[in-house]
């Protein structure tokens, strides 16, 4: 599997064969998913987006039908537009980031969201989710505890295959 990362930012990934990828790890020192980084990649089942992550471009994951799961890590800021669009297989998506990441459009457009998905952010961070005029409209909106999990590896019936814990307070 081959990446292009360019000042920090995640622009290209190949593996030989077209978009065949099964599972993928965002690198890490990566601080931006540019925009149609996994487009069109319908067999990818498993993605692992790690802390240091603070932007994701627009279209990132468009047409990701695979994926039945989302997490975006604490450190997220900004997600562009459609980023989840055509991502017909997910029903939830957690965000760790404890303040709404900006955006500058419609993240879940055309995705199921408008029907059902869950969207799962900190306890504290449920009213500023709720409040936002991005998030916080046609999406059920669930907290959980940060410190007891500290990311998920989700497969592709959606069953957690790997769990890390985190003590408290360390989020």
């Amino acid at each position: 599997k081959l990446c292009l990362i360019v000042n920090n930012r995640l622009i290209q990934v190949a593996d030989g064969i077209g978009k065949t990828l099964t599972s993928y790890t965002i690198p890490d020192g990566v601080e931006e998913i540019g925009e149609y980084t996994f487009q069109g990649y319908e067999n990818l089942t498993l993605l692992t987006i790690p802390e240091g992550v603070k932007r994701i471009g627009m279209y990132a994951f468009s047409g990701c039908s695979g994926l039945t799961e989302m997490a975006f890590p604490s450190t997220i800021t900004n997600v562009g537009n459609f980023v989840l669009r055509d991502c017909t297989g997910i029903s939830e998506v957690y965000c760790y980031a404890t303040t709404p990441p900006d955006t500058w459009g419609t993240v879940f457009n055309w995705a199921p969201f408008d029907v059902g998905t869950i969207l799962r952010v900190p306890n504290a961070s449920v009213n500023a989710y709720m409040s936002s005029s991005r998030w916080g409209h046609n999406y059920t909106i669930v907290g959980f505890d940060k410190d007891i999990y500290s990311s998920f590896d989700f497969s592709q019936d959606g069953v957690v295959t790997t769990l890390q814990t985190a003590s408290k307070g360390n989020g």
